[in-house]
């Protein structure tokens, strides 16, 4: 429920206004009704820890008990197999690399990838004209910055987003010169695109000594997500009114549920439609 509730609430941010109403009623409801549940589990609880036997522990046991539990750390001890064999630590390691992270080769790539991989080596080996590209400002700065949480976790460098949206803020005119220059050069600073890779396990899988019963994600430096996503807003500035108004994916405040809901309503007035025809 409490997984159920999150989605509902991100739902909200990207909702588009004409379900924008529908959602957050969704997402109120559910929270109402997981905080019910949060209270019945609270006392249930209660109840049966003050009507449990005591007669081989104490109050004090069992808390102690929990307490030194929660704080073990399970290591993944499972090494990858590959053709039967029990690889080593660094074998499972290198296994997990080449088969999250393949080689980009031109081998077997469709007529399709080709085409994309010349297009975009024309794209890169083009001179490129800063006086297309607006520096950026302090507005957009400010925003970037504002939309990161500082829970999230940092990439190499170790600098989370409340870190960096201090040291920014501290003085704006640094890093602001520095991302101007980046756009003036057409220049991504490598550093910022070095990602610390963390693998996770999929859960409910019979058995982890497959690669793909992991999944990769990576930690980028949270100085760089910052010029990424001003960039990202220049991008959408300039491709989003140009996109069709049925293109669903990949645009803000839009998803497939957007289309499901466009659907649905196009049904309702048809058959309105048909029934109001009926009736004269």
């Amino acid at each position: 429920m409490k997984k159920d509730v999150a989605t509902k609430k991100r739902r909200i941010r990207c909702a588009a206004p004409a379900r924008r109403t529908v959602v957050i009623e969704e997402y109120l409801k559910a929270k109402h009704n997981y905080k019910e549940e949060i209270e019945k589990a609270v006392i249930n609880s209660w109840k049966s820890f003050c009507s449990r036997d005591r007669d081989r522990e104490s109050l004090w046991d069992g808390i102690y008990r929990v307490i030194k539990r929660t704080n073990e750390r399970k290591k993944d001890q499972n090494m990858l197999k590959k053709d039967g064999r029990v690889l080593t630590p660094e074998e499972s390691a290198q296994y997990l690399a080449e088969t999250l992270f393949p080689e980009d080769t031109k081998k077997g790539e469709s007529r399709e990838h080709s085409d994309i991989r010349s297009r975009a080596e024309k794209i890169n080996n083009m001179e490129h004209n800063a006086n297309y590209d607006p520096l950026f400002t302090h507005t957009e700065l400010t925003e970037s910055v504002a939309s990161f949480n500082p829970k999230k976790a940092p990439g190499e460098d170790g600098f989370t987003a409340d870190i960096c949206g201090h040291a920014i803020s501290a003085n704006p005119s640094i890093y602001l010169t520095l991302a101007n220059k980046c756009l003036t050069l057409g220049y991504f600073p490598a550093r910022w695109k070095k990602a610390t890779v963390i693998i996770l396990r999929k859960p409910d899988r019979e058995a982890y000594d497959q690669p793909k019963a992991y999944r990769p994600i990576g930690l980028l430096p949270v100085l760089g997500k910052i010029m990424e996503k001003m960039i990202v807003k220049r991008l959408n500035w300039h491709l989003i009114p140009r996109m069709s108004e049925r293109q669903y994916g990949f645009v803000p405040q839009k998803g497939t549920e957007d289309a499901l809901y466009t659907l649905t309503k196009h049904i309702r007035e048809e058959i309105g439609t048909l029934v109001n025809n009926r009736n004269k």
